[in-house]
């Protein structure tokens, strides 16, 4: 078995449970029909360990199915998590995305985004083959939770030629929102502009 499967136990009054971990932060519960056992899961769970969304949004029609009436529920946990601070997309803010998000065809629209990323691998691999991109690329990652930190500006570094940029402290993945003030700050001197 791969080393990166954990295998532990738990006894439940009468039953002694067998179950297998990957990764880290929320739990996605993966249950086997009979007569599997957790090994039925052993090519899906290293790819869940990781964004597990991701996977979860490639599948056709599921993500649809699982989330309509429930946007706020599955939009919610983003928001809380994924940033700095669970308050870090403000409650008005999330209304507004919810109701751009309940109308019909827009959870689809989102999930396509994610359905397209094959194809956009190898759309850039065949532009990178050609060369980097030559124009200037500003990025930061935030430090916190899923802000990416310095991977955001790695990923950058590997198509284009002039990236600058960094890691915003006290910032999860989502910078504009968490940080506004300082974003427009950035923006004006990347734009050779002083504030105003």
């Amino acid at each position: 078995m791969p080393e990166s499967f954990n295998h532990a136990y738990a006894d439940i009054g009468d039953v002694r449970l067998h179950y297998v971990t990957m990764g880290q932060g929320p739990a996605v519960v993966l249950l086997h029909g009979w007569p599997q056992t957790w090994y039925m899961w052993r090519d899906i769970i290293p790819g869940l360990a990781t964004r597990w969304h991701h996977g979860l949004h490639w599948e056709l029609d599921l993500p649809e199915e699982l989330t309509a009436g429930r946007e706020d529920i599955y939009l919610g946990f983003f928001y809380r998590t994924w940033g700095a601070r669970p308050d870090a997309i403000s409650a008005e803010a999330q209304h507004e995305y919810l109701r751009s998000y309940r109308q019909p065809g827009a959870m689809r629209a989102g999930f396509n985004l994610y359905r397209a990323m094959r194809q956009d691998v190898l759309d850039n691999e065949a532009f990178i083959a050609h060369g980097k991109l030559n124009m200037p690329v500003l990025c930061y990652g935030g430090s916190h939770g899923r802000g990416r930190g310095m991977s955001a500006i790695e990923s950058w570094r590997r198509v284009a030629t002039n990236v600058c940029g960094g890691i915003v402290e006290n910032c999860g993945h989502w910078i504009p929102e968490e940080r506004p003030e300082w974003v427009v700050e950035q923006l004006l001197a990347f734009f050779g502009e002083e504030p105003v």
